[in-house]
Order: C-alpha cells, then structure tokens, then sequence
C-alpha cells in the first residue's frame, strides 16, 4: 500500500492532493494545529489498518536541509513537534517508531520537500529517520517546483544500516498499474 501524507497548511499543496487522488493514491491531509507528528503517525497507522502492509510513504511539504514540516508554516520552538527535524529526531524517535512494524520488507519513505538532504544536516537527517523506521528513506538535494508530487532526477537515498547513495527517483503510476 502507497501512502501520501501531505501538509494542508500551504494552500498551494492542495495541487498535489488532487494529482495524487486522480492518480489512485490513498492521501492523509495533515491541517494546521499543534502535535502534528503525533497526528501524522496516528492517521497513517489507522489507513494501514495491518502490520507490514506499507511498501512506500510519501510526505509532502515545504523543507530545507535537515527538516520537512509535517504541519508547517515557520518551524518555531513551539511548533517543535509539528515539523521533523534533526534536532528534534530524539525528541520524537518514540512516536516515530510506531510506524515501524506496518512497513513492509522493502518499504521507501520519500520526503518530497525542497533540499531536505542539503548538506550534513540534510544526509544526517535522512540517516537518523532511515535507522528510526528500518526502511530507506529518500530526499532532494535541491528545489522543486511546487506542486510536484514525484522526485525528478536524482535523489539520496539513506539505508538503515547507515549507507548514503545517489538513486534516480521513482515514478508514480495509478495506484494498481505497474
């Protein structure tokens, strides 16, 4: 099962919720408000319904190296717990875990946020999410268009056991075509 997660926050990532729902995806809306990490795992793990049937989660918003909102606007240090950041990962490793045992063997976690693996903080971002979840997880070196609901080009891709490579970023189809 593909799941989208997209900040509802800017009103210019609506565009994405209705590619990906004309494309066949399941989408988690995440609106403003406090705790949205929290409320991310709670409604991911309820459209998963079972253990081990996630293959690829996707979230969608505004980042920069090392962060991705989940419920965006600025990150502050009272919304600390409505964006992922690498200074906050320790903070939310707990809730984050939750998520671990619905991915299945194989799973990609795709942050489709703008230059969120810029720079150390960037590659140790995705590092430290890719060992909290035990799943790779994918990230932009650079900008994208917004509105943009896959990775063009290039992208990072961390492993669990801590490698960094380059891959090409993998296309979405309609949800039931290969």
């Amino acid at each position: 099962m593909e799941i989208n997660v997209v900040d509802t926050v800017d009103p210019g990532l609506m565009k994405v919720v209705m590619t990906l729902r004309n494309l066949g995806q399941k989408v988690v809306e995440i609106p403003p408000g406090n705790d949205a990490v929290h409320r991310m795992v709670d409604a991911i793990i309820r459209l998963a319904g079972s253990l081990g049937s996630i293959t690829v989660l996707r979230l969608y918003a505004h980042g920069s190296s090392g962060a991705i909102n989940v419920a965006g606007g600025e990150y502050s240090e009272e919304e600390q717990l409505s964006t992922l950041t690498l200074a906050n990962l320790p903070k939310l490793e707990t809730t984050l875990r939750r998520l671990s045992p619905y991915f299945a063997s194989g799973t990609r976690v795709e942050l489709q946020g703008c230059s969120v693996a810029t720079g150390t903080d960037g590659e140790k971002f995705i590092l430290g999410l890719a060992r909290v979840w035990g799943v790779r997880v994918q990230a932009r070196p650079k900008g994208c268009p917004l509105g943009t609901v896959q990775f063009q080009g290039a992208v990072y891709e961390a492993n669990p056991q801590g490698g960094l490579i380059c891959v090409p970023g993998t296309e979405i189809t309609r949800q039931g075509e290969k």
